[in-house]
């Protein structure tokens, strides 16, 4: 059975005063999400631990999602934020073997970039990132793992759904 969160286990409220600095005027609090492209790759267990978490998000505030518009987790997460009202920002890779092509009417797309710069862009448009790796440690060749890298390196607030439905947290700063 999969735990429940609440707010306190994911840092709502330390995210929105810790990251003020990313925050300008005309932003809004956004999601960024990394995943595997492999479809089968995400577990039920990741898929119930994503949706509550973007349904905790969203009713704290945060608006937007940001995603790489890759098949798997992209669009998977893609779908999920049109349902739920969110607005989406894709970041597209300029290869096209794995695009999503992911569409709709609350997307703006932004120009495409390699993977590398991709996932820097990725990263720096979120307040947050969501991980949905394809298994249940680090992997050194891994486009979702070197993004979860890139937001450590900027301390990025960052939690891992990982396939067993262990649920990491990292950066979430003690701002009081």
């Amino acid at each position: 059975m999969v735990k429940p969160f609440t707010t306190a286990d994911v840092g709502f409220t330390k995210t929105i005063l810790c990251q003020k600095n990313r925050l300008t005027d005309n932003d809004m609090p956004k999601i960024s999400i990394t995943g595997t492209r492999k479809i089968s790759g995400i577990t039920e267990k990741q898929l119930v631990n994503f949706r509550r978490l973007i349904i905790l998000y969203r009713d704290k505030g945060y608006t937007h999602l940001n995603h790489g518009d890759c098949v798997g987790a992209d669009a998977m997460a893609h779908d999920i934020a049109i349902e739920l009202g969110l607005e989406i920002v894709i970041y597209p890779p300029d290869k096209v073997k794995y695009r999503a092509n992911c569409k709709g009417e609350k997307v703006t797309i932004r120009p495409e970039a390699p993977y590398r710069h991709r996932n820097q862009a990725i990263v720096n448009g979120g307040h947050v990132l969501i991980a949905l790796p394809n298994g249940n440690c680090e992997k050194m060749r891994s486009g979702t793992w070197m993004t979860v890298r890139i937001a450590r390196k900027v301390i990025l607030p960052t939690i891992i759904c990982y396939p067993d439905g262990r649920v990491e947290k990292e950066n979430f700063p003690d701002c009081f």
